[in-house]
């Protein structure tokens, strides 16, 4: 299992839909992602997501279905009281580029996990979101925008690893810096 983690709006969505080579999951220029998104590189065409959300099992199918099921679900966990959220788990089932396809990692062993930008830990939601993903993580994707190579946000969260994800920071290649949205230097 592998991490994808960083500020709000670092690509962290946008680097997975590349992956998987369409426009599945949100992305947006405000913070949108509010779910642990645990995505599962598979052979098949379709598709398919399920999760429960206030009690109810959902399951969908098709991307564009996907999409607007995420996105909704994303502004119904913002909307609600930060004191009555908890964590909700989204399960996406996804074939990938073809060239990943062709490397023979879509075989359902690979999971790629996307969460809410960590420097949202004020909501005790992220809080909860990041040190559940830094507990079962083998990798991780640190995605740093261009500009905030030297900030403090960085710092922060590399002494957060260090910390409450040791094991990640021993592992030699377990921990990838992706430097986001340079495409915006001018």
């Amino acid at each position: 299992m592998i991490g994808i983690i960083g500020d709000s709006n670092s690509g962290k969505s946008t680097l997975l839909n590349a992956i998987l080579g369409c426009k599945i999951l949100p992305t947006s220029y405000k913070s949108c992602t509010s779910a642990i998104t645990n995505v599962k590189l598979v052979a098949e065409e379709l598709p398919s997501l399920s999760y429960t959300h206030g009690g109810i099992w959902k399951s969908i199918e098709g991307r564009k279905s996907i999409f607007s099921s995420i996105k909704a679900l994303n502004e119904d966990i913002r909307a609600t009281p930060k004191h009555q959220q908890s964590v909700t788990h989204l399960y996406l089932s996804c074939a990938a580029q073809p060239l990943l396809r062709d490397a023979g990692v879509c075989d359902g062993s690979l999971r790629l996990v996307d969460m809410p930008g960590q420097d949202e830990a004020d909501n005790p939601v992220v809080k909860e979101c990041l040190d559940e993903l830094l507990a079962m993580c083998h990798g991780l994707f640190i995605l740093v925008k261009h500009d905030s190579i030297k900030s403090d946000a960085l710092a922060i969260l590399i002494d957060l690893l260090s910390t409450r994800a040791p094991h990640l920071l021993a592992t030699p290649g377990a921990v990838t810096f992706v430097i986001s949205q340079v495409d915006t230097l001018r």
